[in-house]
């Protein structure tokens, strides 16, 4: 019983996973396009402070 019950959480806790990773895939891509993303780069590699502006 207890190994049926696992077993139908993990199936429902997974049920949305595919989906999720694709959002996150797009999630990423629409940042990495941003001018906040560069400036972070920048910043970094310049090894200063961001001067970051919401876009």
């Amino acid at each position: 019983m207890l190994r049926m019950c696992k077993a139908g959480i993990n199936a429902y806790a997974n049920a949305l996973a595919p989906v999720a990773a694709e959002l996150d895939r797009d999630q990423s891509l629409l940042a990495q396009a941003s001018a906040d993303y560069a400036e972070g780069v920048a910043s970094f590699r310049e090894k200063r402070a961001p001067r970051y502006q919401g876009e």
